[in-house]
């Protein structure tokens, strides 16, 4: 019981994404200490129910579903895909990357703030509930290129000869752990020139679990999809989804992007996702604990700006 004790002076004095990561940490490694002060934790979590969000949209994990899915609950968001011009995806619609403090995000008149570009640090988590959708990272990787080089095409209809050259350094972006550049990068002078390696692997794990929620669109069983309903109610909605299809490969290009060795590129990439799993089994152990005060939580409950 002593070896506990700061368990709680902890949790009193520190901030709330450092909570988010204590809490699963615990779980994970120290479930006696977890169970000791499980109250503390309940309450440290069911306080963050009220707070304007902002989600960090990976590309090819579900965030078109979660965003489809924060407009049926009428929550306010951004027009294109929920992210907001400030925050919009170097990948296919941005040349400038601009840092926002938290003054800026702030100012910005929406309830669900969403973000298609790198996460800004330090988390701003007085003012916000964070969240982002996983998928493994393999097929993330070869569906986010796939995506763009159909864009380049089809959208812009560019030649793909002049297409690829004009995309080079976003192609190597997105098809190399991304997750991991998208979570560290922005802690960088310049985030464009940071190339993840398994050497920031330890500190992508400490960013990722402090997010309040972490969503695998997809559940593989009903008990999963059951903590997914428990996750939306905590963010102020009711999980009515609307599917989204995830389009084919670009005709003809498909063999020279399978000749590419995704695994190597997306080692630590991979690595993560296995991590995330495991918060994500530990946040569904908790979320059932407490399932009658999340079930009563309101729909749209987010603070109006």
């Amino acid at each position: 019981m002593e070896e506990c004790g700061w368990v709680g002076k902890f949790v009193q004095s520190s901030r709330p994404s450092e909570i988010n990561s204590l809490r699963r940490f615990l779980m994970l490694h120290r479930p006696d200490c977890f169970e000791q002060h499980l109250q503390s934790f309940i309450d440290a979590f069911l306080s963050r129910r009220n707070k304007r969000h902002l989600n960090l949209h990976v590309p090819k994990t579900g965030g078109t579903s979660l965003c489809e899915l924060v407009k049926t609950n009428g929550i306010s968001t951004g027009k294109s895909n929920c992210w907001v011009p400030q925050m919009c995806p170097h990948w296919c619609c941005c040349s400038q990357l601009r840092r926002l403090s938290c003054a800026d995000l702030r100012s910005i008149p929406l309830d669900f703030i969403g973000n298609e570009r790198f996460l800004d640090h330090p988390i701003c988590d007085d003012d916000f509930a964070y969240s982002l959708t996983v998928r493994e990272a393999v097929s993330r990787a070869v569906s986010h290129v796939q995506h763009q080089l159909r864009f380049l095409l089809e959208e812009r209809g560019a030649p793909i000869s002049k297409g690829l050259g004009r995309a080079a350094e976003s192609l190597n972006l997105v098809q190399s752990n991304y997750v991991t550049w998208t979570l560290l990068s922005g802690m960088e002078r310049e985030p464009l020139k940071f190339v993840p390696g398994e050497e920031h692997l330890e500190d992508a794990k400490r960013v990722l679990s402090r997010f309040d929620y972490i969503i695998n669109i997809t559940p593989q069983n009903a008990t999963r999809a059951g903590c997914n309903h428990l996750l939306f109610k905590m963010m102020g909605m009711n999980d009515v989804m609307v599917g989204h299809d995830t389009q084919g490969s670009v005709v003809g290009y498909r063999s020279h992007y399978r000749e590419q060795s995704y695994e190597a590129l997306n080692k630590v990439d991979s690595r993560l996702y296995n991590f995330a799993l495991e918060l994500i089994d530990a946040d569904c152990r908790f979320l059932l604990r407490i399932a009658d005060k999340v079930q009563s939580i309101p729909a749209n409950n987010a603070t109006s700006v």
